[in-house]
C-alpha cells in the first residue's frame, strides 16, 4: 500500500447545498483475504455541528462535534454533544497532569534523489540533523547530508 501525503488528501461533499470538505486524517484497508476483495475506510478531521451559511449563530444549539469515516460504500459518523458543565475546561501545570509528559516526535525530512546514471542503484540524500561545530556536538543544522543508497533496476512504464 502507498502511503498518503496527508498534508494534501482531503474529501470532498458532492451535496448541491453544502460542498463540504473534510481533511483525511487516517486511512485503514480491511482485506479479505479469502476473497479477495478490500476496502478502503478513510477516517477524517473531527468536526462541529454549525449552521453553514447563516450570517450570525454559527454553531447549533445543540452543538457537538463528529468525526466522519467513508469507505466506497459506507459512512459512519461519531458524534459527542457538547454539554457545558464546570469541568468542561481546566488549566493546570504541565506537571500536574499526568505527571508531566515525555514528548516524543519525529518530523518527516526532505528527500532528494541524486541524478545518476546507473541502471543498478538509487542514491537519496536527505535533510537531517548535521553537526556543524566539531568540538560541540550538540550544536546542528538541519542540511541535506545523510546519504542512502538502495538497489533498483529500470524499468520502461507507458500510460495510454
Amino acid at each position: 500500500m502507498t502511503p498518503l501525503d496527508y498534508g494534501r488528501s482531503f474529501l470532498i461533499g458532492k451535496g448541491s447545498n453544502n460542498e463540504v470538505r473534510f481533511w483525511i486524517e487516517s486511512r485503514t484497508r480491511v482485506i479479505d483475504e479469502t476473497g479477495g476483495n478490500r476496502e478502503d475506510f478513510y477516517q477524517t478531521a473531527s468536526c462541529k455541528s454549525e449552521n453553514t451559511f447563516r450570517e450570525k449563530d454559527l454553531f447549533q444549539q445543540e452543538n457537538y462535534d463528529y468525526l466522519p469515516i467513508f469507505s466506497a460504500r459506507f459512512g459512519l459518523i461519531f458524534r459527542r454533544h457538547a454539554r457545558l458543565s464546570d469541568r468542561y475546561r481546566e488549566t493546570r501545570a504541565y506537571e500536574e497532569m499526568f505527571g508531566g509528559y515525555a514528548l516524543h516526535v519525529v518530523e518527516g525530512g526532505r528527500i532528494r534523489e541524486l541524478p545518476t546514471n546507473a541502471p543498478h542503484f538509487a542514491d537519496f540524500v536527505i535533510e537531517a540533523p548535521t553537526p556543524v561545530d566539531p568540538e560541540n556536538s550538540d550544536l546542528k543544522v538541519h542540511h541535506y547530508s545523510k546519504i542512502v543508497s538502495v538497489p533498483a533496476r529500470n524499468r520502461l512504464f507507458a500510460v495510454d
